[in-house]
């Protein structure tokens, strides 16, 4: 699961990429959300185990974060 936090509704994308950001691995949510926090499902039980980037993307700036996932 990945977190979320608005500030606002807005439409949102949100993409998983490899661990160099060139390669878009996932695309795990496109659309509106509410303003404050969620979750958003993401099932990483295909992905190999290393590092991969979460993208939030918002019409005003995106946003970027580590993810490791492991077995």
């Amino acid at each position: 699961m990945i977190g979320v936090s608005l500030p606002e509704a807005q439409s949102i994308s949100l993409m998983v990429y490899d661990m160099y950001g060139s390669r878009r691995v996932a695309r795990v949510f496109e659309g509106n959300r509410e303003a404050g926090r969620s979750v958003v499902k993401f099932d990483a039980s295909s992905f190999s185990s290393g590092m991969y980037y979460a993208v939030l993307q918002t019409l005003t700036q995106a946003v970027n974060r580590l993810m490791v996932v492991g077995r």
